[in-house]
């Protein structure tokens, strides 16, 4: 199997496959127990979102900026990649 950067993939499930979003929910399950307490992620197939809420600007720049360390690490831990193209931030005031 090949990625798109014609790299060899060594681990995972072919992109499409059945079983892609129930060994995602798999991989990432502890993700809720370690942000719990500074978000709510909000998981769904292969998707995950979070809800980061704080009125003051730099606590909400810490927690949002805690949250994608705690990830990053998971993902690594667990042979996965975190796309940066797909990633997204919105903010809401």
């Amino acid at each position: 199997m090949e990625c798109p950067k014609g790299q060899l993939v060594k681990h995972g499930v072919p992109q499409g496959s059945i079983l892609e979003p129930l060994l995602f929910l798999f991989y990432i399950n502890d993700l809720t127990q370690l942000v719990k307490d500074i978000a709510l992620p909000i998981l769904f197939a292969d998707d995950t979102s979070f809800t980061i809420s704080n009125s003051n600007p730099m606590n909400m720049s810490q927690n949002i900026k805690l949250v994608l360390e705690i990830t990053q690490k998971l993902f690594k831990s667990n042979i996965m990649l975190l796309n940066y193209d797909k990633t997204t931030f919105m903010q809401f005031s």
